[in-house]
């Protein structure tokens, strides 16, 4: 394994590490609501960034394969940065998708 892969796991054990902690051992306030969404922003862009190298070595179903999870990772990304915009810059809850289905959203 190489040195750059090393950092790059032990970064996010690190994170990982840091999220648990912070969940066991703060109560819910804001500030760890801001951590949590950061947190998994970050991971979620570094899940998907791990992603292309694999997707320009490979060719075929492999590279088809690569770019499917990129894909989904960033979609999932897109999704975790709109939530962490409403519930850290907006400071507001987010809206349950069952009630603003059934009923007109707030």
């Amino acid at each position: 394994m190489s040195r750059r892969a090393k950092f790059w796991g032990a970064g996010l054990v690190c994170l990982v590490v840091l999220q648990a902690a912070a969940s066991l051992f703060f109560p819910r306030s804001f500030g760890m609501v801001a951590l949590s969404d950061i947190v998994q922003c970050i991971l979620l862009s570094c899940a998907a960034l791990a992603c292309v190298p694999s997707i320009f070595r490979n060719s075929g179903r492999a590279r088809l394969f690569w770019t499917l999870m990129c894909l989904g990772f960033t979609a999932w990304l897109s999704y975790q940065l709109l939530w962490t915009y409403i519930e850290v810059v907006q400071r507001a809850d987010v809206p349950s998708l069952l009630s603003c289905f059934f009923t007109s959203c707030r």
